[in-house]
């Protein structure tokens, strides 16, 4: 049976809310919580570089188990903030957790026509919009242009856009698999979007290494050489220790940290920014 991202998510988020189920879930919950510690602290520093006023009205696309929602609020507590999740599951309890005026949850799924999206959503428009790892996870081709067209209609003019997604600046796409819940694009598939939508990237930043598991090289040398090590790292990662896990992953936050230094755009996921 070839992947539905709406079964797969409605099965699989919401049971515990941890991180890995919408990180990583052969990972331990540990080692995830290193990821989106460092994918946090890019977050911030690109909040700070190009968000200087708050906006008025945020959107987040895929807003999980909430842990961009904590980081939102916290840094505009009083902006108007909308949550969209394809998973009822969800929101519900997303819902249940948050409890002021100033917020508010929608189930919908944003690879439809944007004519077709929910008018709660549509009637709004948004200074500033977040998708972190969503934009992969919609296989199909025509819904994930859809989707990443929604984003940039939704943005007020002179607003932002902040995605955190792989993409192939360097090398082709992997194989198709129809059983696959993630296909990684190119620059130039989302590029191609943008320019139609009058979006422009204003900067890309990378976001990790060791934490993340999509490698773009230049070099096929390097490529081949660096799948043949994960993939005996992965199985180390799989093992189901939350101490090995973190242990790891206070390995990999260090690494990564440094990595980031001295290769801007990097190797796996980026951070960019639209206007």
């Amino acid at each position: 049976m070839s992947y539905n991202n709406k079964v797969y998510w409605e099965n699989l988020v919401g049971n515990t809310m941890q991180l890995r189920e919408v990180g990583w879930p052969e990972w331990t919950e540990a080692y995830n919580k290193a990821r989106y510690k460092l994918t946090a602290k890019g977050t911030q520093d690109v909040l700070e570089k190009f968000i200087d006023v708050a906006p008025r009205n945020i959107l987040e696309i895929g807003c999980g188990v909430g842990f961009w929602t904590d980081l939102i609020l916290k840094r505009y507590p009083n902006s108007n903030y909308t949550g969209v999740d394809i998973s009822k599951a969800t929101i519900q309890n997303l819902n249940e957790r948050f409890h002021r005026d100033n917020i508010r949850f929608i189930h919908a799924d944003v690879s439809l026509p944007f004519e077709q999206l929910d008018l709660a959503i549509t009637s709004v428009e948004y200074d500033l919009v977040v998708c972190f790892e969503v934009l992969l996870h919609i296989v199909k081709d025509e819904a994930w242009a859809n989707a990443v067209s929604n984003i940039c209609k939704l943005n007020t003019k002179n607003g932002y856009i902040i995605l955190s997604e792989p993409f192939f600046m360097f090398i082709k796409p992997y194989p198709e698999n129809e059983n696959s819940v993630n296909k990684v694009r190119t620059y130039d598939d989302y590029t191609k979007i943008f320019n139609q939508q009058t979006r422009k990237v204003v900067h890309i930043q990378a976001r990790s290494y060791l934490l993340d598991n999509n490698f773009d090289f230049k070099s096929r040398f390097w490529q081949k050489a660096w799948n043949f090590f994960f993939k005996y790292y992965n199985r180390l990662l799989s093992i189901q220790s939350e101490k090995l896990g973190f242990i790891l992953g206070k390995i990999a936050y260090a690494f990564d940290s440094l990595y980031i230094k001295v290769n801007k755009i990097g190797h796996t996921c980026r951070i960019i920014v639209l206007k």
